[in-house]
């Protein structure tokens, strides 16, 4: 009896995997499941020396987004076929105060002044004879 119960607890274990799985295929978006593959990512990383990171290419309308986690919701996942991938920290860009302030927008240019009628106001001078 000693010598069967390693073979039920991986039994068990691949059964849960196993499950797991299926439940990762029909809801990939599911908070649990995304739950499941950061820990089982994490568990992996420190298991394997977490040397490297797993890379996803997420493809949406807007574009293309590559992450080291999940891809969010609304996104499909590719398959990466080639290439190697360089990260480097993100360097702010402040953009300067002057340029903002000097160019006009749509807005401003299109309506009219204060003291200026507007189309509306000359037809309607003009349909009451006025002015």
């Amino acid at each position: 009896m000693q010598g069967r119960r390693p073979w039920i607890f991986f039994a068990a274990l691949a059964l849960a995997l196993l499950v797991a799985a299926g439940l990762h295929r029909a809801y990939p978006d599911a908070p649990a499941v995304q739950a499941f593959d950061r820990g089982l990512r994490a568990l992996l990383q420190a298991v394997g020396g977490g040397g490297s990171t797993e890379l996803h290419k997420c493809v949406t309308t807007a574009g293309t987004e590559y992450r080291s986690d999940a891809c969010p919701g609304g996104s499909r996942e590719t398959a990466l076929t080639h290439g190697t991938v360089t990260t480097l920290p993100a360097t702010p860009v402040a953009r300067p105060a002057s340029a903002a302030a000097s160019i006009p927008n749509a807005r401003e240019l299109l309506s009219p002044s204060s003291d200026e009628p507007t189309l509306l106001d000359k037809r309607i001078e003009r349909a009451t004879g006025g002015g």
